[in-house]
C-alpha cells in the first residue's frame, strides 16, 4: 500500500461532501424560541450566571449583519460537535481492543488511560459545543450574553480538543509500531481501531487545513482497505441527551423537535458508503484535489472573526 494513499483517500472523502458537509449542515437543530426558552435577560443572567456586555451585542450585530459569516461560524461548530460524537465512539472502541490484548496493554498503559481521558472529556465538552451551534443558527432570537458565552466557551474546548488529541496522535503511533513489529497474532481489533482514529485525524486535517497534520498522515497508512465503523450513532438521541445536560427546558427534551433533515434517524457520521469514498488505489487519481477548496473553512475570514 502507498505510503499517500492514506491522504488521497481523505481526499476522497471530502470531495464526496457535497452531498452535505460532514452531515453537519444538513442536521436540522432546534430553533431557539427565546420567549419559551431563554425568556428575558434577567433570566439569562440567572441561568448562566452571565451579564452582557459591549462586546456581547456586538458580536450579535456582526453575525447578523454577515450572514456568510454566520454559517461559517456555525458549520464550524458543526464539525467539531458531529466530530466529538463520532471521535467519542472510536475512542471507546480503541481503548477496548486496546485493553484485550495484553502484549499491547502492558506496555502502552499511559497511553490507553490519556485516550480514555480525552473519549471521557469528549462526552462533556460536546454539550457547549452543541449550545454554540443552537445560538449560531438563531442569533436574531438569542439574547447578546448567552451569544457571547456560549461562542466563547465553544473557543474555549475547540482549544483544548485540538492540544488533547495529541493522545489520538500518539496512541496511532504506539498501535503502529506494535502491529508493525509484532510477528505473532494479526490484531485485527487492533487495526481496525488504528485505522478509525487515523481515518478521523487524516478528514480533520483535511477539512480544516491542517498542513502539519496532513504531512504527519502523509507517511501513514490504513492496515484495511474496506474499513467498517463499529456502530452507528443515533445523532437525535445524542442531541436530546446534551440538551438535558445543558440543564434547558423539557421543550428541549421532546424528540419530535430534534429532528434531521433527510436522514435516517441512525446513521455514521463519516459514513464511508454514503459518501462515496474512493478506496481502490488505482482510482485515486480521478479525485479532483481542486474541488477541495469549496470544503476548507475560509481560513482568512474565519479566523479574523476567530481570533478577536
Amino acid at each position: 500500500m502507498k505510503k499517500s494513499k492514506t491522504l488521497f483517500i481523505a481526499f476522497g472523502f471530502v470531495a464526496a461532501l457535497g452531498v452535505g458537509f460532514l452531515i453537519g449542515i444538513s442536521v436540522n437543530y432546534p430553533r431557539v424560541d427565546t420567549d419559551e426558552i431563554f425568556g428575558t435577560i434577567g433570566k439569562v443572567n440567572n441561568y448562566r450566571n452571565i451579564k452582557i456586555t459591549e462586546g456581547d451585542i456586538q458580536l450579535k450585530n456582526e453575525l447578523l449583519a454577515d450572514t456568510s459569516l454566520q454559517k461559517l461560524v456555525k458549520n464550524y461548530m458543526d464539525f467539531f460537535y458531529l466530530r466529538a460524537l463520532e471521535l467519542e465512539n472510536n475512542i471507546g472502541f480503541a481503548v477496548e481492543q486496546a485493553s484485550a490484548v495484553a502484549q499491547f496493554k502492558i506496555n502502552n498503559t499511559n497511553q490507553i488511560i490519556a485516550l480514555e481521558s480525552y473519549g471521557k472529556f469528549l462526552s462533556t465538552a460536546r454539550q457547549d459545543l452543541l449550545a454554540a451551534v443552537i445560538v449560531c443558527q438563531s442569533p436574531e432570537k438569542t439574547e447578546p450574553a448567552l451569544l457571547g458565552h456560549s461562542i466563547s466557551q465553544a473557543k474555549n474546548i475547540i482549544a483544548q480538543l485540538n492540544y488533547r488529541s495529541k493522545a489520538v496522535l500518539n496512541f496511532i503511533t504506539e498501535l503502529d509500531i506494535f502491529i508493525q513489529e509484532t510477528k505473532t497474532g494479526s490484531f485485527p481489533g487492533l487495526k481496525k481501531a488504528h485505522d478509525l482514529l487515523a481515518y478521523n485525524e487524516m478528514v480533520s486535517s483535511v477539512v480544516l487545513n491542517d498542513q502539519v497534520l496532513m504531512k504527519f498522515f502523509d507517511k501513514k497508512k490504513l492496515f484495511d482497505n474496506k474499513l467498517e465503523l463499529p456502530g452507528k450513532i443515533n445523532v437525535q438521541e445524542a442531541i436530546k441527551q446534551d440538551m438535558e445536560q445543558l440543564h434547558m427546558p423539557g421543550y428541549w427534551a421532546n424528540a419530535e423537535k430534534l429532528s434531521l433533515k433527510d436522514m435516517q434517524e441512525s446513521l455514521n457520521i463519516f459514513d464511508v458508503e454514503k459518501l462515496g469514498i474512493i478506496r481502490d488505489a488505482e482510482h485515486l487519481g480521478l479525485v479532483d484535489a481542486t474541488k477541495l477548496e469549496s470544503f476548507r473553512f475560509d481560513s482568512e475570514t474565519f479566523n479574523s472573526f476567530w481570533m478577536d
